[in-house]
C-alpha cells in the first residue's frame, strides 16, 4: 500500500509499505510513470563497505511510513533520500539512507538505529513497532536529519558524512499519568518546516494522550537537562544537567 509520498521538481518519492520507495516521474501529472524502486526484501542488494567485501542484506518486511529529500544545490537533482519503516518485530524499523542518483537502481548505503533497534535490545513480547522510526522531516535543509522514532522519541542525526549517520540529539517527551501504554509517551512527526535543520528550530507532534499535541524544539549542542511535568501535568520542568 501507498502510505506516503514526497514531491520534489518533477520526481515523487513513495512509501510504498512492504515493498520499499518507488520513484515516480511526475513531469507530466497527467501520466506519473515508474522510473526505479528499492525493495527491501530484495537480497541481492549488497551492503558493502570500504576494503570489506559485499555481504547481502536480510529480507524483511519494511512498512516504509515516510521520506525526507536531502534538499540539493540549486539547480542539481535530488541524490539522497531517507525513508523510515515502522517494522513490527525484532528489531524494530529504523533510518535507511539511500543514494537515487541513479533512479532506476536506488542503493541503500548506510543506516541509523537507535540502541533499541539493536536486536539484543528488543523486547520480543510487545508490538515493537511503537518504538520504531515512524516519521522524517520532508526536506532536509543542513547537516541534520529530523525523525519520530514513535515511544523512542524524537532524534536529530547528524548526516554530514552521509556514510558515517551519527546522533546528534534526542528529546523523549515524559509521559503524562494519562498514558495509555503502561506510561509511555509517543513522537509521531517531526518538521523544520521552512526553516532548515541549521536554524535550530524543530517541531515535532505527538498523538497518544501522555505526549499528544505539539512540541517546539531548538537544537543546541552541548546541551542536556532533565525533563517532568508540573504538578498539575499543564507544563514540562526543565532542569539542565550541563
Amino acid at each position: 500500500q501507498c502510505h506516503d509520498i514526497t514531491v520534489y521538481g518533477d520526481r515523487a518519492y513513495v512509501a510504498w509499505r512492504d515493498k520499499g520507495v518507488i520513484i515516480l516521474d511526475i513531469s507530466n501529472p497527467r501520466t506519473p510513470t515508474r522510473v526505479g524502486e528499492i525493495n527491501w526484501g530484495d537480497v541481492s542488494r549488497p551492503l558493502a563497505f570500504p576494503g570489506k567485501p559485499a555481504e547481502p542484506f536480510h529480507p524483511i518486511p519494511s512498512q516504509v511510513h515516510s521520506i525526507g529529500v536531502v534538499v540539493p544545490k540549486r539547480g542539481r537533482r535530488v541524490e539522497t533520500v531517507i525513508a523510515g519503516d515502522e517494522v513490527g518485530r525484532c528489531p524494530g524499523g529504523y533510518m535507511h539512507i539511500i543514494d537515487v542518483r541513479n533512479e532506476k537502481r536506488p542503493q541503500e548505503i548506510s543506516d541509523f538505529q537507535t540502541p533499541f533497534n539493536r536486536g539484543g535490545n528488543c523486547p520480543y513480547d510487545r508490538n515493537v513497532s511503537r518504538s520504531a522510526m515512524h516519521d522524517v522531516d520532508r526536506m532536509i535543509r543542513g547537516n541534520i536529519a529530523w525523525a519520530a522514532w514513535e515511544e523512542g522519541g524524537f532524534w536529530g542525526v547528524d548526516i554530514k558524512d552521509i556514510h558515517y549517520p551519527r546522533a546528534a540529539a534526542w528529546y523523549v517527551p515524559p509521559a503524562r499519568s494519562d498514558a495509555g501504554r503502561a506510561g509511555s509517551s509517543h513522537a509521531d512527526d517531526m518538521t523544520t518546516g521552512s526553516f532548515g535543520s541549521d536554524s535550530g528550530l524543530v517541531f515535532g507532534n505527538g498523538s497518544d494522550a501522555g505526549a499528544g499535541g505539539i512540541w517546539a524544539f531548538r537544537y543546541n549542542p552541548g546541551y542536556s537537562a532533565t525533563v517532568r511535568w508540573n504538578s498539575d501535568e499543564t507544563n514540562v520542568i526543565v532542569t539542565e544537567t550541563r
